[in-house]
């Protein structure tokens, strides 16, 4: 699912959230993902240096000790909420920075397994395929294409492969081969050939936004962006998401091997493209998305989104490209933000008792209004912040690994933190 990233200037801490209608959230659907604009400021509360969140357990009785939390209890995950969204990062006298805020989408090649699905093909050719997109989540790119190569020599009517390679062209902006690639297939299959368009459709899109824009290849990352007016903004992002790959990547330990694509837009091209809601800013759907406007932005805050972004990117490859529910990717990148150098935490608001289960955070929150987002940011932020506190961050990539290797989230979840998922998504909602 794209994970977006919305945005805001000034000095402020992100609003406090008025009554949240459940039906927003059962709502959630996997549509795109941004980074929104805060509204204005309420006045600056103080508050503590920036860290994790911990929660002071009133004892039972006087004199008694304190109990360990019992985060199956509403009261404990309201005081969570509360402490979050009292949060201030802002030095004496000078402003915070604007609070960033990503989600993630579908990512348009998403659609790629159930077109490879929809081919009647022999079992090599279907098997071969399978490996080849394994290897293509994971990020190794190389391998994904040796593996295609030598199955369309032996079977060059192995259609899913055709469609593999038009994956690949497409993560390397080679995007009018994509649809080349893609066209060669149609009508083999009337099953297939639906879903064949809408991809077409949606990639020559971008192809129409994305025209004339150049590249800059890094080590790690490759920039399409305008060559003549956003040489600048692709120096600065190439150097802030090289900080977010050594920061991230060592809290995971992991680093991958293929290079990350991203697309700057240069003026009001990001807002033409589809998939976002009208308050992102940022976005990732498989690829990095952003408007080069936000290079402008104070250094913190502009990598802020960055090393929010870029975590997305690693979900997707630990989790070799499964579905991974909304509250632990947009809880994560939320975490990655805390690592850039320097940073003073942000604001997230909630209203205390406006909990609704993690279940219902499943999907991507990019259909949701402002105040839905900022409720369902704040939830999310304070789960992922409760698994790394009792159970360490690496925990959460063995999870994510878990679920790549074929466990279904639930199974994942159990065998990592030996804790029923249900148990842990119910307890913030109470009983």
């Amino acid at each position: 699912m794209p994970f977006l990233f919305r945005s805001g200037a000034g000095r402020r801490p992100a609003r406090v959230l008025g009554c949240f209608a459940w039906a927003g959230l059962v709502v959630l659907a996997a549509a795109g993902a941004a980074c929104r604009k805060s509204p204005p400021p309420p006045a600056p509360v103080a508050s503590a240096a920036p860290g994790p969140v911990a929660v002071a357990e009133e004892a039972p009785d006087a004199g008694a000790e304190a109990a360990a939390p019992n985060t199956t209890d509403l009261d404990y995950w309201r005081a969570k909420v509360r402490q979050v969204a009292e949060r201030d990062a802002a030095d004496a006298g000078e402003a915070a920075p604007a609070s960033p805020r990503a989600l993630t989408v579908e990512p348009v090649l998403a659609t790629a397994p159930r077109v490879e699905a929809r081919f009647s093909v022999s079992r090599a050719c279907e098997e071969k395929s399978t490996a080849a997109w394994k290897h293509f989540n994971e990020g190794a790119m190389a391998s994904a294409e040796s593996d295609l190569h030598s199955i369309l020599t032996d079977e060059p009517n192995c259609a899913p492969a055709r469609v593999m390679l038009g994956k690949l062209d497409y993560q390397r902006g080679e995007l009018a081969a994509a649809i080349k690639e893609w066209e060669s297939i149609r009508g083999l299959s009337p099953e297939a050939d639906k879903a064949l368009a809408a991809l077409i459709a949606k990639t020559k899109k971008e192809l129409g936004v994305e025209s004339g824009l150049g590249q800059q290849e890094s080590a790690h990352f490759l920039v399409t962006f305008d060559g003549r007016d956003d040489k600048e903004a692709a120096r600065r992002t190439v150097e802030a998401l090289e900080e977010a790959r050594t920061a991230v990547g060592r809290a995971l330990d992991y680093y991958p091997a293929d290079a990350v694509p991203v697309i700057l837009y240069p003026g009001e091209k990001f807002r033409e493209a589809d998939g976002r809601p009208a308050w992102a800013d940022g976005l990732y759907d498989g690829k990095i998305r952003l408007a080069s406007a936000n290079a402008g932005e104070r250094a913190e805050r502009f990598k802020a989104l960055l090393f929010h972004e870029y975590t997305h990117a690693l979900v997707h490859r630990l989790a070799s490209g499964k579905r991974v529910p909304a509250w632990l990717n947009e809880g994560l990148a939320q975490y990655a933000e805390t690592l850039v150098p320097g940073a003073r935490g942000r604001v997230v608001s909630a209203r205390a008792g406006a909990w609704v289960p993690l279940t219902a955070l499943a999907d991507s929150f990019s259909t949701l209004d402002e105040h839905g987002a900022d409720l369902a940011y704040a939830e999310a932020r304070v789960a992922v912040e409760e698994l790394v506190q009792r159970y360490r961050v690496y925990r959460i990539k063995e999870l994510l690994e878990r679920v790549g290797r074929g466990r279904s989230f639930e199974a994942a979840f159990e065998d990592t933190y030996l804790v029923p998922y249900e148990r842990f998504a119910k307890g913030p909602a109470g009983r």
